[in-house]
């Protein structure tokens, strides 16, 4: 599982993904549910378990 692309990201919306989910990311970064790795930001073992909540967390309201 590759996971989300920050550089791809970058590169299709000319803005980096933390400029529109930095508060979500920290929050699931911070409860071991997602990491960066290889310029990825990809779910981790936890967070493959829990990969709805961590989706929602993407949803806009």
């Amino acid at each position: 599982m590759k996971g989300v692309d920050r550089s791809y990201f970058q590169q299709k919306f000319n803005e980096p993904v933390e400029k529109y989910y930095a508060d979500e990311i920290e929050s699931l970064i911070k409860r071991e549910l997602l990491m960066v790795e290889d310029d990825f930001l990809r779910l981790t073992q936890k967070g493959k378990y829990l990969g709805n909540e961590v989706f929602q967390k993407f949803l806009f309201n």
